[in-house]
Parts: structure tokens; C-alpha cells; sequence
């Protein structure tokens, strides 16, 4: 097994989804103790360990185009969500759109060629190898000298 450390990433469209999680359970431009943020991520399933960071310090520090980390003495920990006009309207406009037919199809002529819309994707969760214990072996019973059996 390599022991090589492998980053996280988190691609625009899982930025856009935590900060719409985030904006929806803290608000925007309130200072929040880290607590309450690790709350808000676990009513939504997302554990920052579950989407591979270590901590939430780590996730919250990967968001740093949505969210501000203040860190105060004693090393008490607050996140600011900072609210982004651009992503608000490409969730308000993704929030509008109808949901097509499940059988319908579409043909690939109709598709529009522009530019992408911004969209909320939700994060995958990390599945990280389970720690494999080994097993001691058992120690084989000993065996009684002929002089103490007499």
C-alpha cells in the first residue's frame, strides 16, 4: 500500500452545493462557532470526514471563496458564510426550472450549444479502506514435562 497523501478536491459545483447548505442553515454574514457549522453539515450528511478531509477546519478552509474562518484566542474557531450574488442566482435560477417528463426524450438537435449553467452537485462521499487488524496468532498450549505427570 503507498503511503502517498491524496488531497480532496472539491469541484465548482460542490462548492456551490455546501454553500447553499451552509447559507440555507447559518445565513449569510453571521459569525458562526464551528459547532454549529459540523450541525449543519451532519443534517445535511456531510461530514467533512466523509467527503475525505480530516477535519472541518480543513473543509471549511478548502471553501474559502464562500466561507471566512476567524480564528479568535484560545483558539476558538468562527465561520462567516459570504454571500455570493452569482451562485444565488444560478441556484434561484436552477430552483425554477421544470423537471422534464421521465419517459421523454429529447433530441440532440434541441440541445443548446451555450455557455453552462452553474449547478449544485452534491459531494461524493470518500470511501477510505478499513484498518485491517491483524490477528496474533494463538500461542500453542505447553505441554506438561513427563517428571510432573508422574
Amino acid at each position: 500500500m503507498s503511503k502517498t497523501i491524496v488531497r480532496p478536491t472539491l469541484s465548482l459545483g460542490n462548492h456551490i452545493y455546501l454553500y447553499r447548505l451552509l447559507r440555507d442553515a447559518i445565513g449569510c454574514g453571521k459569525q458562526t462557532f464551528m459547532t454549529q457549522v459540523e450541525e449543519a453539515l451532519a443534517a445535511g450528511d456531510m461530514a467533512a470526514y466523509d467527503l475525505g478531509f480530516e477535519s472541518t477546519r480543513e473543509l471549511l478552509e478548502e471553501l474559502d471563496d464562500c466561507i471566512k474562518l476567524t480564528v479568535f484566542k484560545g483558539g476558538r474557531l468562527y465561520a462567516t458564510v459570504i454571500a455570493n450574488e452569482a451562485w444565488d442566482a444560478a441556484l434561484a435560477k436552477g430552483e425554477d426550472k421544470p423537471k422534464a417528463a421521465k419517459g421523454a426524450k429529447q433530441s440532440y438537435k434541441k440541445k443548446k450549444r451555450g455557455e453552462k449553467d452553474l449547478k449544485a452537485v452534491r459531494p461524493k462521499h470518500v470511501k477510505r479502506p478499513e484498518p485491517v487488524a491483524e490477528v496474533a496468532p494463538e500461542p500453542e498450549p505447553r505441554q506438561r514435562s513427563k517428571s510432573l505427570l508422574r
